[in-house]
């Protein structure tokens, strides 16, 4: 049994590919609410329709037990979070060829990016003096500056508020950082070598975050 001061945190990913879509895209799309479905179909890359689908089948399979009705009780605040009234906390991120998708009973927030060559530089503005100079003086820049991004991402995720907090307004130190009063603490996921992940929970207490992690082929459909 997990003590009190442990966070359960559920995590799911999945990689999108040409022979899903292909093979069951169709059939999928086809089980969704009308709305959803005209909101996936208006994606110009199969890549982005594709993730959108099976973020919903996560949440379908995830918070609402696979009750197919339910997906139309999504709501979004005025921030463009979603959420669904007497479910779980949930939230879905997507880079590259993977959607990943996480869910709690506290406020959480999930941010992955794949590793690629960027120019480090354009992005000081969004840092901290402080998160700035150890990117510079790390072993790999481009390392370290996806580390912080991550974070700050399932952060404002996490708080619900989205980039309408400037990633540059908050500075995480040991796993733990505070926006408007909320205390969020932060956690690295290992998911791929190609990727970088995090999470963020909300806690008024020092916790760990303990999560159970698993990589799914396709979502159930139904």
């Amino acid at each position: 049994m997990k003590s009190s001061n442990h966070l359960p945190v559920q995590i799911k990913y999945l990689f999108i590919s040409e022979e899903f879509h292909v093979k069951y895209y169709e059939s999928y799309l086809s089980k969704l609410p009308l709305r959803m479905r005209e909101k996936i179909m208006k994606f110009k890359r199969w890549q982005d329709a594709q993730a959108s689908l099976l973020g919903n089948y996560l949440i379908l399979n995830n918070v609402l037990n696979g009750d197919i009705c339910k997906l139309t009780d999504i709501q979004y605040n005025k921030y463009g979070k979603p959420f669904i009234l007497g479910f779980p906390h949930f939230n879905i991120s997507h880079s590259g060829n993977i959607v990943v998708f996480v869910s709690s009973e506290h406020k959480i927030g999930i941010d992955v990016e794949l590793v690629k060559d960027i120019d480090v530089d354009d992005f000081k503005l969004q840092m901290t003096n402080s998160e700035w100079n150890k990117i510079q003086f790390s072993l790999n820049k481009t390392a370290a500056f996806y580390e912080y991004w991550t974070q700050k991402e399932a952060v404002i995720k996490a708080n619900g508020k989205g980039l309408n907090i400037p990633l540059k307004s908050f500075e995480i130190n040991s796993g733990l950082t505070l926006i408007e009063e909320e205390k969020f603490y932060v956690k690295k996921v290992p998911i791929d070598q190609n990727y970088m992940c995090h999470l963020a929970i909300k806690s008024i207490f020092q916790s760990d975050i303990f999560f159970d992690i698993e990589m799914i082929r396709y979502p159930q459909c139904g």
